[in-house]
């Protein structure tokens, strides 16, 4: 039996939505590399003079706060290459640092705020 065209036009459409959200941040974070931006973002952390817990508890609330809005995988693709140069320079394991990370950002996405997707979802279909 074949599909209706509104079916194929409503599929066409969502995989468009879900690969732009995975692939905008793989291009941001290239053009960060590209730039040397990640270098001046290590320099200007690096330069706050944070202690590591210090350094840890701003990246748990930024996490937080773009857990409310993102998924996961696109979260880690914008912020690894500006945040783990500055993570290995301060001398932070990463393993550790990698499961704060991922706390951080689910509970972020398990929050009020992560409603926000589904009503994206939600219009997609109307």
């Amino acid at each position: 039996m074949l599909y209706s065209s509104r079916t194929w036009v409503f599929s066409c459409f969502s995989l468009g939505f879900q690969l732009y959200i995975v692939r905008v941040p793989l291009v941001m974070a290239r053009f960060f590399a590209l730039t040397g931006m990640t270098n001046s973002a290590m320099g200007f952390i690096l330069g706050l003079n944070l202690t590591p817990l210090g350094f840890l508890l701003a990246i748990v609330v930024i996490y937080l706060i773009l857990g409310f809005f993102l998924s996961g995988i696109p979260i880690i693709a914008m912020t690894l290459p500006v945040i783990y140069p500055t993570v290995l320079a301060m001398g932070i394991d990463p393993i550790w640092f990698a499961m704060v990370a991922i706390v951080a950002i689910d509970g972020g996405n398990h929050s009020a705020g992560r409603y926000v997707l589904l009503w994206g979802k939600v219009g997609c279909r109307t």
